[in-house]
């Protein structure tokens, strides 16, 4: 009961958020029924939205309450993975993965990370794509600024400082470049995808008859490292690596 009235708390603050896109009567719609607790037609018209390519924060994280609530736990976790993607580090959206996966039946133990790799990543973190643009462009115009005034002043202290500032904006950037960079290759380009299967052994290659390495279910998380014809490499989070077929996974 607690779950379903804080995940019921959630929809409503991400509803009243509003929402600003041409399809904004189906999406109300959808709306509608999820406070009605008609979580299956509600789930059909945000997933139609996807299909016309009306992809929002808001459609995503909805469509994953309406599939925990109607215990389909691996779309669940997919669509509040895909939510995440558009606002990382959202507390809410944070916090229904975790509730999510509390469905999910292997609980896999993490390979820490390198200190400084989980520094740099929590730090890229703080914005987003469009942020570390602003970032940047802010900081190459007031480098250009301070050297513009090293070329044309007259002082030696005025140029001692703007050319010490004009290297400081320079080292901001390209750290800020650097952040980008991380944030982008860890949203976009990593490969992750959800187990959509009841359940999958992951095999020791591609093909039916190759060997079975362990088990996996439904809404386990992994990342794809390669494929062949219709399978594919992936890696959990302990490091294990196997294949499995390309239908029994969906990409983030």
């Amino acid at each position: 009961m607690r779950k379903f009235v804080i995940f019921s708390l959630m929809f409503i603050v991400f509803v009243t958020n509003g929402f600003s896109f041409e399809a904004s009567d189906e999406y109300q719609k959808a709306n509608n029924l999820y406070q009605k607790n008609s979580f299956d037609s509600a789930a059909k018209i945000y997933e139609k939205l996807i299909a016309e390519e009306y992809h929002s924060l808001e459609v995503y994280y909805n469509l994953g309450n309406c599939y925990y609530k109607t215990n389909k736990t691996a779309k669940a976790i997919l669509n509040f993975e895909r939510a995440l993607k558009l606002k990382t580090n959202d507390e809410d959206i944070l916090f229904n993965i975790k509730v999510a996966q509390l469905k999910v039946v292997d609980k896999i133990e993490t390979v820490p990370e390198i200190f400084y790799v989980r520094w740099t990543k929590n730090i890229a973190s703080i914005f987003s794509d469009d942020g570390w643009g602003k970032v940047i462009t802010i900081c190459v115009w007031l480098m250009f600024l301070f050297a513009a005034v090293y070329a044309i002043s007259q002082s030696s202290i005025l140029k001692k400082v703007s050319l010490l500032f004009s290297f400081t904006f320079l080292i901001f950037t390209s750290v800020a470049w650097f952040l980008a960079k991380q944030n982008y290759e860890s949203a976009k380009i990593n490969k992750s995808a959800i187990i959509m299967s009841e359940s999958v052994y992951v095999k020791s290659s591609p093909g039916e008859n190759n060997t079975d390495l362990f088990l996996l279910h439904e809404g386990t998380k992994a990342t794809i490292l390669d494929e062949f014809e219709n399978w594919q490499k992936i890696k959990i989070a302990n490091g294990n690596v196997g294949w499995v077929k390309k239908s029994d996974i969906e990409k983030i």
